[in-house]
């Protein structure tokens, strides 16, 4: 939660159509994070209505495992990943405040991921700077050989189409949530365990649809008998 703390609660993610703003997916998670969800979401949105072409989603989406995964399903993202605001912000781990190389220490092996590559400092005990640095003896930077993806996202981000992913999510998804805390009053889930609570997060998406086709149907004088008889 915002205030650090950890409790008993779910966290609710929906697919949101870019072109009406139509739910056509959610997912339901005890995960703390997003980091894991957008695989499974995703997967949701492919049975429900088939593969996407493009998928923008914000920072606590990024991560190489999920931008691996739309190279794979052959779906373009658009997420922005979680280092740049450190960046920005010149707070980066990946710098010496002396400006100093950092040379390649060793491999460090993980399971069922990449190698990282180690790098780390031999100037440090005697730096001047090395209180503003690390608490450590050397300061020690990892390589993930999949950062490439950064490179290739931001420039994704840069483009026409990313400034339109990126706006079209703050009309789409955001405004789904909007209504659904602050006019519906849905804060909490009334039931207890993940499975309760996600067949009451789905009741409560098909009641916002039917209100989302309600009111394209008013807005476009569309005559929904004559689509009822098309559709039967």
């Amino acid at each position: 939660f915002s205030d650090k703390t950890k409790k008993p609660a779910c966290n609710g993610l929906i697919g949101v159509d870019g072109k009406n703003n139509v739910i056509v997916a959610c997912h339901i998670t005890d995960k703390a994070t997003d980091h894991h969800q957008l695989v499974p979401l995703t997967e949701k949105v492919k049975e429900n209505i088939g593969k996407p072409d493009n998928a923008g989603a914000d920072a606590g989406f990024f991560s190489y495992d999920n931008i691996e995964y739309c190279e794979k399903e052959k779906i373009t993202p658009y997420i922005l990943d979680n280092f740049f605001r450190v960046e920005k912000k010149n707070k980066t781990k990946n710098t010496c405040p002396a400006e100093k190389e950092l040379l390649f220490s060793h491999i460090q092996n993980r399971k069922e991921k990449p190698d990282l590559k180690i790098y780390t400092c031999p100037d440090c005990p005697d730096c001047s700077l090395k209180e503003q640095c690390t608490e450590a003896l050397h300061r020690t930077i990892s390589r993930d050989p999949r950062e490439h993806y950064i490179t290739t996202m931001r420039a994704r981000l840069k483009t026409e189409k990313g400034k339109e992913m990126k706006k079209q999510r703050s009309t789409t998804v955001e405004p789904t949530f909007g209504n659904m805390k602050r006019n519906k009053k849905f804060t909490h889930f009334l039931l207890k365990g993940k499975e309760k609570a996600g067949v009451e997060f789905i009741l409560t998406y098909i009641a916002i649809n039917i209100e989302k086709i309600h009111t394209y149907i008013t807005e476009h004088n569309i005559d929904l008998d004559s689509v009822l008889q098309t559709i039967t």
